[in-house]
């Protein structure tokens, strides 16, 4: 099996060989995709307050056919307890859980609910773009 570090390489030389035509054609696509996922995962934030959900945005992922999702920052930032000098994000703690809380997953179950739609969406845009290099309808 190759080493994560291969994988990353090769992915690499993929995404560098895409047309700009294509990467520049499927920008809006994401963007909108990636919206979708921020607003779901919005909607199934945990509190009442309403303080993590306005943190979730998206931002611009590794490369330029990336989106990525985030939640947290000084809203969200907390000084540790128990003495300890340091601050925490209360956002991972809600996505991943701590030894005294259990995970209250926003991020990922958005990902999941808009995975399918996103993926044909994105599948169809390319589609297009990609008949129109070739000339095709």
């Amino acid at each position: 099996m190759a080493s994560i570090d291969q994988q990353l390489a090769k992915l690499e030389k993929r995404l560098l060989s895409i047309p700009k035509e294509l990467k520049t054609g499927l920008q809006p696509t994401l963007d909108k995709a990636a919206a979708e996922v921020a607003a779901s995962a919005k909607t199934l934030s945990p509190g009442d307050d309403g303080t993590l959900a306005s943190t979730i945005r998206v931002e611009s992922g590794r490369h330029e056919l990336s989106r990525a999702i985030v939640a947290g920052g000084a809203a969200t930032t907390k000084p540790v307890e128990d003495g300890q000098d340091g601050s925490y994000d209360y956002a991972f703690a809600q996505e991943l859980g701590t030894q005294h809380q259990q995970p209250n997953k926003f991020l990922l179950p958005a990902m999941r609910i808009r995975f399918q739609r996103n993926r044909r969406r994105i599948t169809r845009e390319a589609g297009k773009i990609i008949r129109g290099l070739w000339g095709r309808p």
